[in-house]
């Protein structure tokens, strides 16, 4: 609400291997309506668009574009309603029968029905994959959930499968560039300059901070994610609270430049955090050169060549 009043536009940016809809409701149940933001892109729907056809983004990638035949790795939910929405495509029953993998999820198998698959069942479909030399689609590169055990994620199965002798997976999805390159398009057609300065919000180096340095934009890490044990915190949906300045002068360090933030905070929040309570007034660290003006009161405007 705040941003809104201030005119600065909000643009969702998530490795969510779920379609828009889906995502555009969890957040409406959490008070984010769609007028408080521009757009709202996911891994998911950016994944589905390129399968229909629908959309430029890889379009040099035939092999992907192309496949009639798909073995999804599935997130349990909505696989079958993801799927049947690409009425050109099959669910392959293995991946002796695919022509691409698709990567969305750790809980599912989904050819040609839904069904719960341990770990070994993955294994063994990956394996089958690779023999065959199978591209893979990515649909959410995240390895880790951010749910304080964590659980592996999409991005978990493609580092399997170049482990397995596999060809290198496609991503959809942060870090990579283009759906940043997407995100500031979005913002472009909203309205926003393309010389307006924009900073990217998020929990991951490896992924927000990673693609956000690389599209040349700033960005702000959140420290109550997937990085939560590293700065000796408990992870969201803990009360947020900031680290120490040992524990984040030892992460901050180990960083590459690539993967340092331009600003850490304890939470995305419209004020300062206090013992997991937000006031009135906010605080950042600032990692890096801050160059800052010095204002002085005077007794009165110095005349012409005074000091």
């Amino acid at each position: 609400m705040e941003l809104k009043r201030l005119r600065k536009p909000v643009l969702f940016l998530s490795n969510s291997s779920r379609r828009r809809e889906t995502n555009s409701a969890a957040l409406e149940k959490l008070g984010v309506g769609p007028d408080l933001y521009v757009d709202l892109i996911t891994s998911g729907e950016v994944s589905w668009r390129i399968l229909a056809g629908a959309c430029d983004v890889m379009d040099h990638i035939t092999t992907i574009k192309e496949a009639k035949n798909i073995l999804t790795f599935g997130n349990g939910s909505d696989d079958v309603e993801y799927m049947r929405a690409l009425k050109e495509k099959n669910v392959a029953a293995d991946a002796a029968e695919a022509d691409l993998l698709l990567a969305r999820g750790c809980f599912s198998l989904y050819g040609p029905e839904v069904k719960q698959a341990s770990w070994e069942d993955f294994d063994a479909q990956l394996r089958l994959a690779a023999a065959g030399r199978v591209p893979m689609l990515v649909a959410n590169p995240d390895v880790v959930r951010p749910d304080g055990n964590d659980s592996p994620m999409p991005g978990r199965l493609a580092q399997r499968y170049r482990e397995l002798g596999g060809p290198d997976p496609t991503f959809v999805g942060k870090p990579y560039a283009e759906v940043f390159q997407l995100a500031l398009e979005r913002l472009q057609e909203a309205g926003v300059p393309a010389t307006a300065r924009v900073c990217m919000v998020g929990d991951s180096v490896r992924h927000d901070v990673r693609g956000a340095c690389a599209a040349g934009l700033d960005v702000v890490l959140l420290c109550s994610g997937v990085h939560s044990e590293a700065l000796g915190l408990e992870q969201a949906p803990a009360p947020p609270r900031r680290p120490s300045e040992e524990s984040l002068r030892g992460f901050l360090g180990a960083l590459p430049p690539e993967e340092t933030p331009t600003y850490v905070t304890a939470a995305l929040a419209w004020g300062e955090v206090e013992d997991g309570r937000v006031s009135e007034e906010s605080e950042v660290a600032v990692c890096g050169l801050a160059c800052v003006d010095i204002a002085q009161e005077v007794e009165a405007f110095p005349a012409a060549d005074a000091k």
